[in-house]
């Protein structure tokens, strides 16, 4: 598995009918110090859409990650790592990639095991 992905497996998520939020633990440090390996991330999916320098879970291809994001003019996305190790990426949602890059929904809470 990827540094920077979640692990999205049923074991791990909680979803039902009627909530659309999912607590997937984090994997890697891409977000650090803020969110660090193995916590629970809180993702509410019904919150897709994108509010500058918020923390979402993403889809690229098969692979989901957790990122800050950033809207450029253009239809262009920019997905940040809070780990100043980790570069950002920047999307073209009008080039190749537009159909394999979704936003699942922000992240509205996390917590680590004491």
């Amino acid at each position: 598995m990827k540094p920077n992905m979640i692990q999205t497996s049923p074991a791990y998520a909680y979803m039902s009918v009627s909530s659309p939020v999912i607590a997937p633990p984090m994997f890697g440090d891409s977000m650090e110090p803020d969110i660090r390996h193995g916590d629970m991330v809180l993702v509410n999916q019904a919150q897709t859409g994108i509010f500058g320098h918020a923390i979402y879970a993403v889809g690229v291809n098969e692979e989901i990650y957790i990122k800050q994001i950033e809207t450029l003019p253009g239809g262009r996305l920019v997905l940040r790592s809070l780990n100043r190790n980790y570069d950002p990426v920047e999307v073209d949602l009008q080039g190749d990639l537009a159909d394999s890059v979704r936003v699942i929904g922000r992240v509205i809470w996390w917590c680590r095991e004491a």
